[in-house]
């Protein structure tokens, strides 16, 4: 998860994800998997910015729309066909 927030309005953010069974790989940071691959390419040489974020899916909460979108995707569903490719 990807966000501007902090603090106590992070945690309560997290949080809240848990109420709908979702978790992450890293919050406000690239996950283990990305960040083990982009030290393996500095130390090989390859030097590029490491702040890109990568996600399979993108919810902007300000987007109008964005959250009832969300809200209607079977998370697990969606999971399950992730882990099949």
């Amino acid at each position: 998860m990807w966000t501007c927030r902090d603090g106590g309005t992070l945690q309560e953010a997290i949080e809240r994800c848990k109420e709908y069974g979702l978790t992450f790989d890293a919050v406000n940071s690239n996950p283990p998997s990305q960040t083990s691959y982009l030290r393996n390419q500095l130390e090989k040489g390859n030097v590029f910015s490491t702040r890109k974020i990568y996600a399979d899916l993108y919810v902007d909460d300000k987007s109008p729309g964005s959250i009832d979108f969300f809200l209607k995707i079977d998370v697990k569903k969606t999971c399950a066909n992730y882990e099949k490719r």
